[in-house]
This record gives C-alpha cells, sequence and structure tokens, in this order.
C-alpha cells in the first residue's frame, strides 16, 4: 500500500491526479492523507475506492458529491467531511468503510 498525499491547501478534485504528491490519484491499495495547513475542499464527484483515508487538516473539507466511496481499511477525520451536504440533500451518496472510523471533526 502506498501513501499518496494532497499537494497544498487549495481546493479541487479527488479524481485529478495533478492535486495529489506524485501526480496520480489515489487507487485501490493506497492510502489517501489530506493535510496541507489551510481552508480547502477535496470534492469527490466520481465513486472512488482507497485503502485508507486521513484528513489530517482542521481547517480542510471533503466534500463527498452524489458519489460512492469505499474505503477497505481506516477513515481517520479532524477536519470536515460533507457527504451530499452541498446539495441541500439531494442524496444518493454511499461511504462503506472497512475498517474503523475516527472522527475527532465534523461529520454532516
Amino acid at each position: 500500500m502506498g501513501q499518496i498525499t494532497w499537494k497544498t491547501a487549495s481546493s479541487g478534485d479527488f479524481s485529478i491526479g495533478s492535486n495529489w504528491v506524485g501526480d496520480t490519484p489515489p487507487g485501490a491499495t493506497d492510502a489517501a492523507v489530506i493535510d496541507p495547513v489551510g481552508s480547502y475542499t477535496v470534492t469527490l464527484d466520481a465513486p472512488a475506492s482507497i485503502a485508507s483515508l486521513s484528513l489530517q487538516a482542521s481547517a480542510a473539507t471533503f466534500s463527498i458529491a452524489e458519489t460512492s466511496l469505499t474505503v477497505s481499511g481506516d477513515l481517520g477525520n479532524t477536519g470536515r467531511i460533507d457527504i451530499d451536504d452541498q446539495f441541500a440533500g439531494a442524496g444518493g451518496s454511499v461511504v462503506s468503510v472497512g475498517g474503523t472510523l475516527s472522527n475527532s471533526g465534523v461529520l454532516s
């Protein structure tokens, strides 16, 4: 399993490789780490499967927009995770966590 880290404290799309160190988005065997300090939003708007997710930036938001996220391992959050929130409850997103969900941030 490789670790792939979000490049900068700038908003962007999870699926676009240039937003990640190494210019490749995380895949099914990768640990996704979002840790640059700052206020920004990482948006997931296409289905994704990853090994783990760690949102370590307390002012950052991970927005899941009417799609699915499968995390085979652990999901840790110290920032904000919005599930369909920006769409006024349009719904439809599915988040599956195969390991432990640790949250000291906000889940909405």
